[in-house]
């Protein structure tokens, strides 16, 4: 787990609400389960979402604001985000100020509200040091889908400042929003060109057309665009899309495990919760490093497939996730 040892923080995050309900597009995969409406929903958002770019949204002069840039924007961790490593500690990916994230749990409150740009923002957690707002978009879904009753929540965009030192950090999240705003009507896709599109175009919920269940057993919950729980009876399966540092994967702390030509890093959790976890990097190294910076491995990432299973499971699980992601 990454340390929040940096100085300022900076978030900001593409979010696809939860509870936004309706009737689904007659050709989204449910993956031969019989789903709820609520569930096809949330996975018809995501999809939309998979498709756009946050790398895209990143303005790096307000950026350059909170330090020297470090790293390539890219998405470091997970693939909705967008992360800008600034600062001046020695190891930039402590640096995380920025991130473009599509997140699922972003609720707007409309007791504090204000204009950025001519749009309503959405003030959210405000210290001396913190501060975050969000405002709402419209997908192509606004013609298939309504809040549900009792909530305001719909796709939005949001951006949050942590650990700010010497400014102020509402100032500088109203200030990363101002490009997301300018772009709303028309927010940039991924570039076909870009390194992590193959895995981005692939779905995490995938696998479960090739898992054995039951009618009505299985659900399957798309909780963010690149990430997918599947339950089944009592067992619960998590998959996922990011990236990985170089140096977290030829470390210590793994099993390698090699399972139908594919080679996965295991991690047991057995002693705490009987699970485990595996990596595959998909692609091959993306370095990161800008010119004339020391180049380290902490910029060096690879895309990445992460699941969670039973440990004894662990290895057929993940091999049927990745065939299932078409790799």
């Amino acid at each position: 787990m990454r340390m929040r040892n940096w100085s300022v923080a900076a978030v900001l995050l593409l979010a696809g609400c939860s509870s936004v309900v309706g009737t689904p597009k007659p050709t989204i995969e449910t993956f031969g389960l019989t789903l709820d409406q609520k569930t096809v929903s949330e996975l018809e958002i995501a999809s939309e979402l998979r498709e756009l770019d946050p790398c895209a949204l990143v303005d790096p002069d307000v950026a350059t604001k909170l330090g020297e840039l470090r790293l390539e924007p890219a998405p470091l961790y997970d693939l909705a985000d967008c992360t800008v490593a600034v600062g001046s500690n020695p190891a930039p990916l402590n640096n995380t100020l920025i991130r473009l994230s599509f997140d699922t749990s972003t609720y707007l409150d409309e007791e504090d509200k204000e204009k950025v740009r001519g749009a309503t923002v959405y003030k959210g957690h405000s210290t001396s040091t913190d501060c975050s707002y969000a405002f709402p978009i419209e997908l192509p879904l606004k013609e298939h889908y309504k809040p549900a009753s009792g909530h305001k929540s719909k796709p939005v965009i949001s951006a949050s400042v942590s650990d700010a030192v010497g400014v102020d950090p509402c100032d500088i999240a109203r200030q990363i929003l101002k490009k997301p705003i300018d772009y709303a009507k028309s927010l940039p896709a991924r570039d076909p060109a870009d390194p992590w599109t193959r895995l981005a175009n692939a779905h995490p919920c995938a696998v479960a057309r090739v898992l054995p269940h039951a009618v009505g057993a299985t659900t399957v919950e798309s909780n963010s665009p690149f990430e997918c729980t599947i339950d089944h009876e009592t067992n619960e399966r998590a998959v996922w899309f990011g990236s990985r540092r170089k140096a977290d994967s030829t470390g210590t702390g793994f099993t390698v495990v090699h399972k139908d030509g594919f080679e996965l890093n295991v991690v047991d959790n057995h002693d705490t919760d009987g699970t485990c976890v595996a990596f595959y990097s998909t692609d091959d190294e993306i370095d990161l490093n800008l010119p004339g910076k020391d180049r380290t491995e902490d910029g060096i990432v690879y895309p990445t497939i992460r699941v969670n299973a039973k440990c004894d499971e662990i290895a057929d699980f993940a091999a049927n996730v990745i065939r299932a992601a078409g790799f």
